[in-house]
């Protein structure tokens, strides 16, 4: 019974073990085993490009080109594809023709060919112009044998105003004037006088109460002042603002001078440039190889660009080739580059870092 008990035991032991081999090469493998990337351009009239993203021998692989059709993405693992964006209707209606049966397939078929025969004579009715249209509007139309009148205009109805008793005033709002008799005199002298009141009125109003000219010439002059104290106080305000901004401005400059006076910030900042180098000399291709060949319709404008250039050759002078046409517009090039990112120096180059604490604060400020 103890002999069979330690045999579990040992087997449960060698498995915890393999699990921990697996998990501790994995970690490894993720670590120390480059990421390798590829890339590859071209131009001659119409650009094309080719990258590719391999790890660990290929087991794991990103590709990507563009050309004439776009651009066409793919992803393998152990050169079997899982994902791809150029996937095609074709390819659609294939998969689709291989899940359906035979009978689904002819029913589907069927469907198909009345769909193109409907489609199809539609677009004849629709081709056969405006009698074909007339025709098919009379043949759908109702036939239901009455005819249709348009409605009667509907006119305002007048109505007959009674002229009022003699003696009596009329209503206000009927509009009627009464033109014999007393009664018309009456009427006739009340709107004469209420059309000479107006006047009248209109005159007065027009006209004003004169009034002395020293009441306004005072109100402009109080207006006046008004608007240059106005002035005189925002130009005052806008003073104090710049010379806040100024003190401001001061103070700014002498924690930054204290700053950078300071010899743990002047070697943090030394840490910093020199972790960012390494890490970018690390990031960057290793192996490639690039040529360009260009010119312009000017020889001038040609000698210029590469008067521009020649200060960095010793940066590209072992990857890119520069060749310069004098006669004639001309723009072309290939490029093919290579390069890998090993994931462990990355996080080296950053622990360096944040094992300084001086740094780590000031980088922590910063970011505040």
């Amino acid at each position: 019974m103890v002999h069979i008990l330690l045999m579990i035991l040992k087997i449960i032991g060698i498995l915890l073990l393999i699990i921990l081999a697996i998990a501790l090469a994995l970690v490894l493998a993720v670590l120390f085993v480059p990421l390798r990337y590829r890339l590859k351009a071209d131009y001659h009239g119409t650009p094309r490009g080719y990258a590719r993203v391999s790890w660990l021998l290929s087991l794991l692989t990103y590709r990507a080109e563009y050309g004439q059709s776009g651009l066409v993405q793919k992803v393998r693992i152990c050169g079997i594809c899982l994902w791809r964006s150029d996937k095609s209707r074709e390819e659609a209606d294939e998969a689709v023709e291989t899940v359906l049966s035979d009978e689904e397939q002819a029913l589907y078929e069927e469907m198909r060919a009345d769909d193109e025969e409907r489609y199809g004579a539609l677009s004849a009715q629709e081709i056969g112009g405006p009698e074909t249209a007339s025709k098919a509007g009379r043949e759908s139309a109702p036939e239901t044998g009455t005819e249709t009148s348009p409605k009667p205009e509907t006119r305002p109805e007048v109505r007959a105003e009674t002229a009022p008793e003699p003696g009596m005033a009329p209503e206000s709002g009927t509009g009627t004037i009464l033109e014999n008799g007393a009664g018309g005199a009456g009427k006739r002298g009340k709107e004469a006088g209420e059309a000479k009141a107006g006047k009248d009125h209109f005159q007065t109003g027009s006209q004003g109460n004169p009034e002395p000219e020293a009441a306004p010439k005072a109100g402009l002059f109080s207006g006046i002042t008004a608007k240059i104290k106005g002035i005189i106080q925002k130009l005052r305000f806008s003073f104090r603002v710049f010379c806040d901004k100024l003190k401001s401005v001061r103070e700014m400059a002498g924690t930054v001078r204290e700053w950078v006076g300071d010899e743990k910030n002047k070697a943090s900042v030394r840490l910093l440039l020199r972790q960012a180098k390494r890490m970018l000399k690390h990031v960057l291709p290793r192996k490639g190889h690039a040529q360009v060949t260009f010119g312009f319709d000017d020889p001038s404008t040609t000698g210029q660009v590469l008067t521009f250039l020649s200060p960095f050759y010793p940066l590209y002078g072992r990857v890119l080739e520069l060749h310069p046409v004098f006669d004639g517009s001309v723009l072309s090039g290939e490029a093919d580059i290579r390069g890998r990112i090993r994931l462990a120096s990355l996080l080296w180059l950053c622990f360096a870092v944040y094992r300084d604490k001086h740094t780590w604060n000031m980088i922590r400020k910063l970011r505040r």
